[in-house]
């Protein structure tokens, strides 16, 4: 009975570790309905990034029509999209996270199935990473995965420091 409690405790954890290194805070922690919040900006901000200047002039264009046009209709519904997208990439990602820590250590403290463990360490090594490259992509789509100012001035000036 401890070994399941230690279990949850265990899974709890890790699953708060492998959210946050992949950009996702728990639903239990303050900053949870800031990461929503800020899910649907970036949604809305990239659908609309491609195409915000022909949208404001359709929308300037057919203020006089009483009907809106289809194409911000279209718009619209994508950036709806987009939100919901995120959001069920927030909700997955975490109840992947969670389920897979809580077997991972229900199974390292209840049973001596050390092949097993090895397998979901090595799964979740190789996972991690990937994780992180699709959350990246998603959230930049236009530019490649690697780090933001990797290579500015401002990263030499704090590397001689």
């Amino acid at each position: 009975m401890e070994s399941i409690y230690l279990s949850i405790y265990l899974s709890i954890y890790l699953s708060i570790y492998l959210s946050q290194s992949i950009h996702i805070y728990l639903f239990i922690s303050v900053y949870s309905y800031l990461s929503i919040y800020l899910s649907i900006y970036l949604s809305i901000y990239l659908s609309m990034r491609g195409s915000f200047v022909i949208f404001v002039v359709l929308l300037v264009l057919d203020s006089t029509d009483p009907k809106p046009p289809p194409l911000i209709l279209i718009f619209f519904f994508f950036s709806l999209f987009g939100c919901l997208f995120l959001l069920i990439k927030h909700f997955l990602s975490f109840f992947l996270s969670f389920f897979l820590s809580f077997f991972l250590s229900f199974f390292l403290f209840t049973a001596p199935t050390f092949p097993f463990f090895f397998f979901l360490c090595v799964f979740l090594f190789f996972l991690k990473p990937f994780l992180f490259s699709v959350s990246l992509l998603t959230l930049h789509p236009l530019t490649p995965t690697t780090p933001p100012f990797s290579n500015s001035k401002a990263t030499k000036y704090f590397s001689f420091m």
